[in-house]
């Protein structure tokens, strides 16, 4: 009996030692306002009285704007998140207001790379100007939380190469304290769980090479890479319902200028979220603040920077599940997502105003013929020519009215500058869905906001960019 109880009360002993030490992990702040880099400044360089320091989100304080920032990981590495950039021998600042409801003692824990300062409720509790890596809990202090609200202000010190900090709170005895809430609220983000990768197109069709799904797969050695021409896009379809607080994109040299990040319901009405001139290689971070609830989040590559096409080692979505509770992880999502390419709406006939009469090919020793079926045949081989004057027209017939949202026109040299298209059910009465008269060739994308249903497509030249007549390899309808 004896040895019974002895045995029960070690066991308690142990279950009390994990509670406790899964409570105190639980207690990491990872949502804060921040403020910074001050490049130069040292953690004792003093331009105000930072003990009075009571900061809201959109102040400017030393020229920089104090913004709130979500991080994904308790250990806040404010290098590699982009919180502040990759500078050495700086300072940054960040702020929490605590709620307890009721006065009691807690302890505060720290790590730090390099030195750390820290304030409470005005009162400087911590002061070690140190040159370090990061470890967990290096600093351990008690303090008193009033009843109400408690501020608490961070200063770290970057000397050179590793930059960040880690805070906890817990009760004196490491368990956590219930009840406290937090400005800003402390939303811990989780990696959005995925189910599918689809792409506007693959590097050379080289899905083996190029798979959207390389995108999602945090692999670092492995890519998405587009066609070489714009525009383009990837989309994350999630495995669950999400409400989207922060995109990471990790670009490859053959970055993207100009992009949008969209969001939709459906993947069909898109709604943009964030959109830039200005993109870069390398790691980009998008907060979203409130979160946005989608079930897809869409990377719309408008204008390639380099000759090549678009290129993603990673894209990556946190938030919060709508739900309250995520039914699956990211990592048992990702190991039965599927990548994919979209696919185009087949289209029954073609007919067109005019064909260029066949002609004899020395290479094959056949005659060529020029005929609309040619520009429908995903054989970009073959291509439909006209005679040489304007106006010329191709009609498509999808064969029964259906939805679609893309048009892509690959044009042989022998392009329109100036052209419309228009849809109709009958044949016979046309309703105009796009024009333009600055064509250059190539290829011409063509997305529409919202979807378009129709039977019919046509494609009306109005004026020849050559001597010759319109020429199309092919008319892809998505």
């Amino acid at each position: 009996m004896k040895k019974n109880i002895t045995n029960a009360i070690i066991l308690l002993l142990l279950c009390s030692c994990y509670v406790s030490k899964v409570f105190a992990e639980s207690q990491y702040i990872r949502n804060w306002l921040i403020c910074g880099p001050f490049i130069g400044e040292t953690l004792f360089s003093e331009t105000s009285d930072e003990s009075k320091l009571d900061p809201i989100k959109g102040d400017i304080f030393k020229d920089e704007t104090r913004r709130k920032y979500s991080f994904i990981k308790d250990v806040l590495n404010l290098e590699e998140e982009k919180a502040f950039g990759y500078v050495d021998t700086c300072v940054g600042y960040a702020f929490v207001r605590i709620i307890s409801p009721k006065k009691q003692y807690a302890q505060l824990r720290f790590g730090s790379d390099d030195g750390i300062r820290v304030w409470f409720n005005g009162s400087e509790v911590l002061a070690n100007e140190v040159k370090r890596n990061h470890q967990k809990d290096q600093e351990r202090l008690i303090v008193v939380l009033e009843k109400g609200e408690n501020r608490l202000l961070v200063k770290i010190w970057d000397f050179y190469a590793g930059y960040g900090f880690s805070a906890r709170i817990c009760s004196p005895d490491g368990s956590e304290i219930d009840g406290l809430k937090f400005i800003p609220k402390k939303n811990n983000l989780s990696r959005i769980p995925i189910k599918r990768v689809v792409a506007s197109s693959v590097q050379g069709d080289d899905m083996e090479g190029f798979n959207p799904l390389y995108a999602a797969d945090d692999n670092m050695k492995t890519r998405w890479s587009s066609n070489h021409y714009d525009p383009q896009w990837i989309r994350l379809d999630f495995a669950e319902d999400f409400n989207l607080a922060r995109l990471d994109i990790f670009s490859e040299s053959a970055y993207t200028k100009l992009y949008s990040v969209d969001v939709s319901q459906d993947a069909r009405i898109w709604k943009t979220i964030y959109e830039t001139k200005h993109g870069v290689p390398g790691h980009k971070i998008l907060l979203f603040d409130p979160p946005v609830r989608t079930n897809f989040v869409r990377m719309f590559c408008t204008q390639k920077a380099t000759p090549w096409g678009n290129s993603i080692w990673k894209l990556a979505a946190y938030g919060l599940p709508v739900s309250g509770k995520q039914k699956i992880s990211y990592e048992a999502s990702i190991s039965r997502a599927v990548g994919e390419i979209i696919q185009p709406v087949k289209i029954e006939t073609a007919s067109t105003s005019s064909i260029q009469p066949e002609s004899f090919n020395r290479e094959t020793k056949k005659r060529d013929n020029y005929g609309p079926q040619n520009a429908i045949d995903n054989n970009l081989l073959t291509r439909w020519s006209s005679m040489h004057q304007e106006p010329q027209w191709l009609t498509m017939d999808l064969g029964a009215k259906k939805e679609f949202s893309e048009i892509r026109i690959v044009w042989e040299t022998a392009h329109a500058s100036d052209y419309k298209i228009e849809v109709s059910d009958n044949n016979i009465n046309w309703k105009e869905i796009y024009s333009t008269d600055t064509a250059d060739g190539i290829i011409d994308v063509i997305m529409f906001e919202k979807p378009i249903s129709a039977r019919f497509i046509k494609l009306t030249c109005l004026k020849r960019a050559t001597e010759w007549g319109f020429s199309v390899w092919e008319f892809w309808v998505f």
